[in-house]
């Protein structure tokens, strides 16, 4: 089972309640995550953060798992105990968390909008791109399929490391070398469009949740 938390991040929160969500995660975190200049970045970081602690919290609660939160060498986030691994991804108005205690996962998530597909022409196969340009809705499909693609770089753990036009995302399981991964469309609100990646079919409990929830949780958590 893959917990997947989400938040929709689409206004700014008064100051001191922002500050109290803050004090919330290790100090560690706090340096970046002010450092954003945008309030929906800000946001969204902090926001990640805290969604990922509510499912470190549930398993210990002192916190000493958060506090392990590091990145590997492909800037992938881990946490160095290795048993959980996580992904977390965000975009606007939209952030997802994904947990799993046995599976190694990625999650992407994209706001719609207007692309022009020839922009992004390199990070797709020739089999990809006549799929795109032979279609009447190009731009769904196009978030679509590069949602189905990023989650399964994000899984395989080295991101843009890994050209996106070396594998295809047309068909599940998507096949990177000798591994293959299989996608799941998220159930997300109009608008928004995501998926997640494991190495095998999962069941995927989504939870959504505000941040006047992230304060109850973390109390209650804590006590």
């Amino acid at each position: 089972m893959v917990h997947l938390y989400l938040l929709y991040n689409d206004r700014e929160l008064p100051q001191e309640m922002f500050l109290s969500l803050l004090s919330l995660l290790p100090d560690k975190f706090h340096p970046k995550i002010l450092n954003y200049r945008r309030w929906e970045d800000r946001q969204a970081s902090l926001a990640g953060k805290l969604l990922l602690s509510i499912q470190l919290l549930a398993r210990d609660k002192s916190g000493t798992l958060l506090s392990s939160f590091t990145v590997d060498e492909y800037k992938r986030p881990y946490l160095t105990g290795g048993e959980i691994d996580f992904n977390i991804s965000h975009t606007k108005g939209l952030v997802a968390c994904a947990v799993s205690p046995t599976e190694r996962v990625g999650v992407d998530v994209e706001k719609l909008n207007q692309v022009d597909l020839t922009d992004f022409s390199r990070v797709f196969t020739e089999e990809e791109n006549i799929f795109l340009s032979s279609s009447d809705d190009s731009t769904d499909l196009f978030f679509d399929l590069w949602t189905r693609k990023e989650s399964v770089m994000k899984a395989d753990g080295r991101g843009f490391f890994l050209d996106p036009s070396s594998f295809s995302g047309l068909r599940s399981p998507i096949a990177i070398a000798q591994d293959k991964w299989y996608v799941k469309r998220l159930d997300l609100e109009e608008g928004w469009v995501g998926y997640l990646a494991a190495k095998r079919e999962i069941q995927v409990k989504e939870l959504v949740y505000t941040f006047e929830d992230l304060l109850d949780m973390h109390s209650w958590l804590r006590e």
